[in-house]
């Protein structure tokens, strides 16, 4: 789940693919490092969101990534790849059969 729609965004992943969205949003330099959930403590929030909040750069490329998704087709660039994939595998499909 990667939508950095906030200017402060911080993570702490707990499930799923979230701590490859948590990684991937702290390289790009918009947000800070992810805390494990069972490696959270009060003190790590709260420097969290210190950091978040003081960080001029990180609410900078947030807020700019978040403009870019927000200008994406998301919903039609999945429907082409899934289409894609069809074609593809119905055309083995008729080939093999």
């Amino acid at each position: 789940m990667f939508v950095p729609t906030s200017e402060r965004p911080f993570f702490v992943p707990f499930f799923g693919d979230q701590p490859f969205w948590g990684r991937h949003v702290h390289l790009l330099g918009a947000g800070t490092e992810p805390i494990p959930q069972k490696k959270l403590t009060g003190e790590k929030l709260a420097t969290a969101i210190k950091d978040t909040i003081s960080n001029p750069d990180i609410q900078r490329k947030a807020k700019d990534i978040g403009e870019k998704i927000r200008k994406e087709d998301g919903i039609g660039n999945a429907v082409a790849v899934i289409e894609k994939i069809m074609m593809t595998y119905s055309r083995n499909l008729v080939k093999s059969g």
